[in-house]
């Protein structure tokens, strides 16, 4: 690899860039690189020059005298959906041809995106440093775990986690929907997502091959997105919590709602046993709020008692709020939020968690 300082962001190179330096500014250890010179794949679709038109280019790869031709298909930045098309166009190319092998090449590849690759028989490369060239019963070269060099200079860092993160959870919910604005519609008690931020996460998961547009925004793969919000979760950040004993009966949890609309307070508490079955219980419930102070407003709380009944956290985190769902005049956590937290605790946290992981993705073909 040219000379580069980790985590300076590179200007990503255009295909002929590439083509032209595979081999010299981008090695691929231990082989050593040959090009072919081919058409340009443009002027052989618009007739200017004859010959077929495969992929962005050919090379050989050799290694201790072994030859291998392969075809290129090109992916920038390379995400998930383009590795996917890269897949479909690259059997197109190869064909039934027993010269020529598929080679996709891409700025940056994911580990799980290498893995995908290995899996189809079809060989790799990003221009980051990592490698998974694979010939069945001759060559399996895999070098993977080099940073991204081609980081996207894009705001939203992770579509998985904090206020962006609300988008893919709105979409597990809504299992589809027709707009853009439709998507905005169910995020309407999220203030702050703005119209151009959801288009960006909703084009982060469909380059994710998470949901996909053919007339409807759909969700495609619902497992992956539950697990990448698990993989990408988070406990709320509190600015303070307070624990003790409130009595919490019918007419203190009614008081409670009745401060948190007087005032425009935020809370949610955290019942899970509405929707699994706890391997023990738990007399203290978290109650999680955007103002102590103003949610127990004439409630006393005994911070002393030795049988503490709540533990109330202070934290503006919107995710826990997010689709609250409400219990008689007590608003609770939704059915997401509880998994989330159950399946990110311990062993016996994890095992409840999975028959609400089934409930959530019940309904999906």
């Amino acid at each position: 690899m040219s000379p580069q300082t980790i985590g300076t962001r590179s200007q990503t190179p255009n295909e002929r860039e590439v083509l032209e330096g595979l081999g010299v500014r981008w090695p691929i250890p231990p082989f050593a690189v040959q090009r072919e010179p081919t058409p340009n794949a443009r002027a052989v679709r618009e007739g200017s020059v004859a010959g077929p038109s495969r992929g962005e280019g050919i090379v050989t790869l050799l290694w201790n005298g072994v030859g291998q031709r392969f075809v290129i298909e090109y992916r920038s930045p390379g995400t998930p959906k383009q590795v996917e098309v890269a897949i479909a166009q690259l059997r197109r190319y190869v064909g039934s041809s027993s010269d020529l092998r598929p080679l996709v090449v891409a700025p940056y590849l994911k580990p799980e995106l290498l893995d995908r690759l290995v899996e189809e028989e079809i060989s790799a490369v990003d221009l980051s440093g990592n490698v998974a060239i694979t010939i069945p019963g001759r060559w399996l070269v895999i070098r993977s775990g080099a940073p991204n060099r081609f980081p996207s200079g894009a705001p939203i860092k992770n579509v998985y986690r904090g206020r962006s993160s609300l988008v893919a959870r709105a979409m597990l919910t809504l299992r589809a929907a027709p707009t853009v604005s439709a998507v905005a519609t169910a995020l309407r008690e999220s203030a702050g997502l703005t119209m151009p931020t959801i288009s960006k996460v909703l084009r982060a998961l469909e380059d994710d091959v998470i949901i996909a547009r053919n007339g409807m925004i759909q969700v495609v793969q619902p497992d992956k997105l539950l697990a990448n919000l698990l993989a990408n979760y988070r406990p709320p950040s509190a600015r303070r919590s307070v624990r003790g004993k409130i009595g919490r009966d019918e007419s203190t949890m009614s008081q409670l709602r009745t401060n948190a609309d007087d005032t425009g307070v935020l809370y949610a508490a955290d019942l899970p046993e509405r929707y699994t079955i706890l391997p023990s219980s738990n007399p203290i419930v978290r109650i999680y709020t955007s103002s102590i102070e103003k949610l127990l407003g004439g409630v006393a709380i005994d911070e002393q008692s030795r049988f503490a009944d709540v533990e109330l956290i202070e934290t503006d985190d919107p995710a826990v709020y997010f689709q609250r769902e409400e219990q008689g005049r007590t608003y609770c956590t939704s059915r997401l939020q509880v998994y989330l937290e159950l399946a990110s605790g311990g062993k016996r946290e994890q095992q409840a968690a999975r028959s609400i992981e089934t409930d959530l993705l019940a309904g999906y073909q």
